[in-house]
């Protein structure tokens, strides 16, 4: 989701990310820019915290309407944000004043001297948290999962349905391998969960990505992505703690995991089998953590595990020192 941000006198997209605490830039845009340095800062993008170089801007414009100035940018490689995607603009953006996310016309709707009246929306009780001095706030809501409440950051830039924190998943006895789960990078699991309410809206059976360890639990127990919001109009109105939703005509967004069941990491002569899904084509076969996948074209077999349903996959396995040739149907197991 993105709105067109001019800098300096030049154009781009950036993404509306309401998840967000700090804008990011690609690093080779700034730098194409001659944005002024400004040092490195610890944070947290798309998982681990590490040091990123921070450009600020001295100007930024939106619409030739909305200006912002000193902005500051964590830059980050172009792969993280997409092709074509110059950067992204924190949840300040949608935290300062009212505004509307309309999805069924495209377009982002801002009022600078008046309020909005959202006729035919539900209004859902939100709050803007303050994370830490120099960030922007991020948006809190509550949702539910299997029936129970689970406050939940409101963000544009999720890739995710619903994400939980790891305390959380076991709360809801979501964290079990009596569940089939597809394993993801970093320790993590995604499964379907029964029931997903938001809004007043009731989803069925969606997935949902169960985090290995706890994020920012002093925020909130995880998060509610753009598959989920995407199906929603969303209009913002945090100085009166709330968030207007109204069911827009966008179809239900595809939301894929590897059919395989398996995670794994390159290593000097193949891939290490880092976690097997229970339930899954890589279960069934006989894999387990610490095989060892021998391939001179990691790449290659990644892209196979990552196929659609129906494809036959054929491994060649060591397990100390006996191997074996594997053969896996990838299938829609979840």
């Amino acid at each position: 989701m993105t709105i067109g941000v001019n800098i300096g006198g030049m154009g781009g997209s950036f993404a509306i990310d309401s998840g967000g605490a700090m804008s990011l830039i690609n690093e080779a845009v700034a730098r194409d820019l001659g944005l002024p340095e400004a040092g490195d800062l610890r944070i947290g993008v798309a998982g681990a915290p590490v040091f990123h170089r921070i450009f600020i801007a001295p100007e930024l414009t939106i619409g030739g309407v909305i200006v912002q100035n000193h902005v500051r940018f964590a830059a980050v490689p172009g792969s993280v944000l997409g092709d074509g995607i110059a950067g992204s603009i924190s949840s300040g953006l949608v935290t300062t004043r009212p505004c509307l996310l309309d999805f069924d016309a495209l377009q982002w709707c801002v009022w600078n001297d008046s309020r909005p009246t959202f006729t035919d929306y539900t209004r859902l009780k939100a709050f803007a948290v303050d994370t830490k001095p120099g960030f922007s706030p991020l948006i809190t809501a509550e949702a539910q999962v299997n029936g129970k409440p689970v406050n939940c950051v409101i963000d544009t830039g999720g890739e995710s349905f619903v994400r939980l924190n790891r305390s959380m998943a076991e709360h809801l006895g979501l964290w079990t391998d009596a569940r089939p789960y597809a394993p993801v990078a970093q320790g993590g699991r995604i499964v379907r969960v029964d029931t997903l309410s938001f809004g007043g809206v009731l989803f069925e059976r969606p997935l949902a990505l169960l985090l290995s360890t706890d994020r920012n639990t002093n925020i909130s127990d995880g998060l509610i992505g753009l598959p989920t919001l995407r199906r929603f109009n969303i209009g913002f109105d945090l100085d009166s703690d709330a968030l207007w939703l109204c069911r827009n005509s966008l179809p239900a967004p595809e939301y894929r995991y590897a059919l395989a069941g398996l995670a794994v990491s390159k290593i000097n002569y193949g891939l290490r089998v880092d976690d097997v899904g229970s339930q899954s084509p890589a279960a069934s076969a006989g894999l387990i953590p610490g095989d060892v996948i021998e391939t001179s074209e990691p790449a290659n077999v990644i892209r196979q595990l990552s196929g659609s349903a129906g494809m036959a996959v054929t491994l060649r396995v060591q397990r100390g020192t006996n191997r074996r040739v594997v053969a896996l149907r990838l299938s829609e197991y979840l």
